[in-house]
């Protein structure tokens, strides 16, 4: 007599057929994966923009008092980050960023390191190159020929030779976001002029809408179009300071607004 077909136990075995395959895949990739993370970046001749989060290691200041000749002797305390791209740990404690750098020879000088992030109201940026600690900028944002975009940047200028180490301090209390990118200064120009761009686009538009309503308001006497021209204007400040173009163009050097 032959054997009962247990749809269940048949189940179990195809399950277990396809995940212990699915794990081992999971184990031999993971250290590959923390590996290249830790990997230096290579600026080379062909490289317009740069992406530094897979190079990125994290290190929370929690007393608060690490300088940057501190936090280069630290690395060791320095981790992979846990959180999506760009996004820094949810707690109030400054944090230190690592990107480690390798300029090949034939490299172009000139790169631009951004922040594309506009509500940061503090960034710190420097470079050690050959034994040597340098501070590019200090956010008061605008500092030490840092381009004059909406977002904090600075021109580094890496030299070819030993692996330089680029060291970002964020100490700030509003939003964690911090997406580096390191790009040829031709690329970061034509990604700002598309953002300048659009924004503009939008913000005019937003604009025809508060003085439409306004308009309205003021012809009809209806109240709805008062809070609507209210409510489209709250957006659109709301707008301008997210992307930074309220510090760039309007309250530039005004350091009480952009904290408040």
């Amino acid at each position: 007599m032959s054997a009962r077909f247990d749809p269940l136990r048949a189940a179990r075995r195809c399950a277990m057929a396809c995940l212990v395959p699915l794990l081992l895949a999971l184990v031999l990739i993971l250290p590959f994966q923390y590996a290249h993370a830790a990997a230096a970046l290579e600026l080379g001749p062909h490289a317009a923009s740069i992406d530094t989060w897979p190079a990125t290691t994290l290190l929370v200041d929690e007393s608060g008092k690490l300088d940057a000749a501190g936090a280069l002797a630290a690395g060791h305390r320095f981790a992979v980050p846990d959180t999506a791209r760009g996004v820094l740990k949810l707690v109030k404690d400054p944090h230190w960023i690592r990107i480690p750098l390798r300029t090949a020879a034939d490299a172009p000088p000139d790169w631009v390191v951004q922040v594309d992030f506009g509500m940061l109201d503090e960034v710190e940026f420097y470079l050690e190159h050959g034994g040597r600690l340098r501070t590019l900028a200090s956010r008061r944002r605008r500092l030490g020929g840092a381009p004059r975009g909406r977002v904090p940047a600075v021109s580094p200028g890496p030299e070819p030779g030993p692996d330089s180490t680029l060291l970002v301090r964020i100490p700030t209390i509003s939003s964690r976001v911090a997406p580096i990118s390191i790009m040829r200064p031709d690329a970061y120009n034509r990604a700002a002029l598309g953002e300048q761009m659009l924004q503009g686009l939008l913000v005019g538009i937003a604009l025809c809408l508060v003085a439409y309503s306004l308009g309205q308001w003021l012809a009809v006497r209806d109240i709805l179009y008062g809070k609507y021209a209210m409510y489209v204007g709250g957006l659109t400040l709301y707008s301008l300071v997210w992307f930074g173009l309220g510090e760039q163009f309007l309250w530039r050097g005004h350091e009480w607004f952009s904290k408040h």
